[in-house]
């Protein structure tokens, strides 16, 4: 409900006074379909006389609307009405649609232009410490999903109104055929509630294998030729096969659960009003007028009842959507160059402090009640099974993941009143995914604007990691990485990664599998000169690794 309420807070902020054309439109196409089944009822009379009672009016207020528009009163003329009714029902429902699909579509141009403002004013540090394809997908797909949430809830909220506004009138009319038919309707919510859980995690299920695949395919195809003819080859295609195979198992989850929505929930609810007719007409063998037009009205009550469901099931699909813009769109404001005159600064971290840290995603707990104190110089080597929080970890040191409870201070400071620009410039996160930008060595060297890179300096830890096959001297200043390293290996593309950490004179440095994919000798080089820093302590280090083979190295070892 709380998720609800929030998406209905943004929806009035985006929407703002519209929304009231959107409900009209659905009003006055409510308004004409009950017009449209009240047609139904002279009909009845002239193909069936004297087969109901009580729709004298009706039949008096027709005979004179055809007086006066001068038309033969006959069944010609009253179908070719109803069809003229049901044809102008049909058009304002297309503009109802076609207008809430328009005002989204503007409200998915106004978060885009938001969000690239946030990004235009926000710190380089924010990229180097998450993948760039998570913020490529937040625009190209997620911006739109959430857009199109805010429409479907305005819609929600227009055909509940519509749904009591009818619910009054059946009740006022009828009310042992509506009081019997809400009672079943109730029941089918109540049965439905697990099913609606069960259709939102698979949602999430879904969206978190989208995720693994287009990972792992991206990591292969940026590495195709450095790993051709290898084990790894081999393996990795499996692991790529047998991720889409997993992803293909909830999509077709997610189909199957649409269908069963449409295919059967939508039948069971027609049978119950059905059912509740039966009943009643147990109960009294006459056959009034009212009852007809209670039963029309109560059919287009169904309608909207089915409408609000389906709806609901496609906003249970995109809550992660709506969850991961919010989280991204707090990052950003966090990462803002102009957040320093808003939060706490520190000068030199001399204590890193994590008490009590929990962090759960959705339901399930990724860190529980982990505590460690780091005085500087550190050196920690943190280990684990896939998916036991490594990298969640290291991503909240740096304020980049939302703790459930516990602290995380630097010097006795909350890492949520600290100035992220400024941590940025001391604390980075080497991952196997490092960001290149297009442009020369220095480009991709000079994040920290307060640093000015000694190109001797540079030209040393070129020949000491084996690049000076690639980078020179004289072609530090040209332009010869393409965009996202395209040109490099994945290993070339790391090592670039750790000489700007290096040249940047980060304080504390994380590797998490930063060193992954460069080869044995040239990873013992940076280790062991990392280790140097921290002897000399100039440095402080967390590495992430399955390997074991610099375990020595650490004073400290922290598994998960």
């Amino acid at each position: 409900m709380n998720f609800l309420i929030e998406l209905f807070n943004y929806s009035k902020i985006h929407f703002e006074k519209k929304f009231f054309i959107i409900f009209t439109l659905v009003l006055i196409s409510a308004l004409l379909d009950f017009f449209a089944i009240i047609s139904f009822i002279p009909i009845i009379n002239i193909l069936f006389p004297d087969t109901m009672s009580g729709s004298e009016r009706i039949l008096e207020f027709y005979l004179r609307f055809f007086d006066l528009l001068n038309i033969n009163y006959n069944a010609v003329s009253l179908s070719l009405l109803i069809i003229l009714i049901f044809f102008l029902v049909k058009l304002i429902e297309f503009f109802s649609e076609y207008y809430s699909l328009i005002l989204t579509q503007n409200v998915k141009y106004k978060l885009q232009k938001e969000f690239l403002f946030k990004l235009k004013k926000s710190f380089l540090g924010y990229f180097v410490n998450i993948r760039i394809g998570e913020i490529t997908n937040l625009y190209n797909r997620e911006i739109h999903f959430v857009a199109e949430s805010y429409r479907l809830l305005l819609i929600i909220i227009a055909r509940l109104i519509i749904f009591f506004l009818l619910l009054i009138f059946l009740l006022i009319n009828e009310s042992l055929l509506t009081f019997s038919t809400l009672i079943l309707t109730f029941l089918l919510i109540l049965s439905m509630k697990k099913f609606y859980n069960i259709i939102e995690n698979n949602a999430n299920d879904l969206i978190n294998e989208q995720k693994k695949v287009s990972s792992s395919f991206t990591f292969f195809i940026n590495n195709i030729f450095s790993i051709k003819n290898t084990i790894y080859q081999d393996s990795h295609i499996n692991e790529i096969k047998d991720q889409t195979e997993n992803w293909i198992k909830y999509l077709i989850k997610n189909i199957r659960y649409k269908l069963i929505v449409s295919s059967f929930i939508e039948p069971i609810f027609i049978i119950m009003i059905i059912f509740s007719i039966f009943i009643i007409f147990q109960i009294q063998s006459v056959i009034p007028a009212n009852y007809l037009i209670n039963l029309g009205i109560l059919l287009r009550f169904a309608r909207h009842f089915l409408s609000i469901q389906n709806s609901y099931i496609k906003i249970l699909n995109w809550k992660r959507y709506v969850k991961s813009k919010k989280f991204h769109d707090k990052l950003l404001e966090d990462f803002l160059d102009d957040q320093a005159n808003q939060k706490e600064n520190i000068s030199e971290i001399s204590e890193i402090l994590i008490e009590k840290l929990n962090i759960s995603y959705e339901d399930k707990t990724i860190i529980k009640n982990f505590n460690i104190k780091l005085e500087v110089p550190f050196c920690l080597k943190i280990d684990g099974k896939n998916g036991s929080g490594k990298t969640t970890l290291v991503r909240a040191i740096m304020g980049l993941i939302k703790l459930d409870n516990g602290n995380i201070k630097f010097n006795k400071s909350d890492i949520n009143q600290l100035d992220k620009k400024t941590l940025s410039n001391k604390v980075c996160i080497l991952d196997k995914n490092p960001l290149i930008i297009k442009g020369s060595f220095l480009d991709n060297i000079k994040f920290n604007p307060k640093s000015t890179p000694n190109k001797k300096e540079i030209i040393n830890f070129i020949k000491l990691f084996d690049l000076s096959d690639i980078f020179n001297e004289n072609n530090l200043e040209d332009k010869i990485i393409e965009e996202e390293g395209k040109n490099l290996s994945q290993g070339q593309m790391q090592k670039i990664s750790v000489i700007r950490s290096l040249v940047n004179q980060y304080e504390v440095l994380i590797l998490d599998e930063g060193l992954s994919n460069i080869d044995e000798n040239n990873e013992k080089k940076i280790m062991k000169y990392l280790i140097q820093l921290y002897d000399e302590k100039k440095m402080n280090l967390i590495f992430i690794s399955h390997k074991t083979n610099f375990d020595n190295y650490f004073k400290q070892k922290v598994s998960l």
